[in-house]
């Protein structure tokens, strides 16, 4: 009867742990409704993501040799940085490789990322795009903010 009962609830647990690891984790923040105009001297990135998926990525802006986590890349969302104009700033994210693209800014400008997440050899591993606004536009607008 002690057997019985241990395997039954070691089904329990391991179901329980299972479901809980397939959760879909998405953003916290409100829909994306209009591109915010950069202030004097600075750019505005946009890092989103259409996916549903588990887990996440953080992203991370290199800006003057110093990284900053700007967000989680989750199911259906974007993050948003404000940076300095006339830099060149990389936007990357690390799981089994460092995976990033890099930029050249300027005054004034928004820049789009689209960002995929792809299978990797063991884990999942992030893509980065740079798109449009106009593509973006479209795009991002099905998305919420990462708080």
């Amino acid at each position: 009867m002690y057997l019985n009962n241990f395997v039954l609830y070691s089904i329990i647990f391991i179901a329980v742990i299972l479901t809980g690891c397939a959760k879909k984790i998405y953003p916290n923040g409100e829909d994306f409704s209009e591109f915010q105009k950069p202030i004097k001297n600075s750019s505005i990135i946009y890092i989103y993501t259409l996916q549903e998926r588990t887990g996440h990525e953080m992203i991370f802006i290199n800006e003057d040799k110093k990284d900053y986590l700007i967000g989680d890349l989750v199911s259906k969302s974007y993050s948003i940085a404000e940076v300095e104009a006339d830099k060149e700033i990389k936007i990357w994210a690390e799981t089994e490789s460092i995976e990033s693209i890099t930029i050249d800014t300027e005054a004034g400008e928004i820049y789009c990322i689209k960002a995929d997440i792809g299978g990797g050899i063991r884990i999942y591993r992030p893509t980065f795009e740079q798109v449009d606004l106009e593509t973006c536009k479209a795009e991002i607008s099905k998305t919420k903010l990462v708080r």
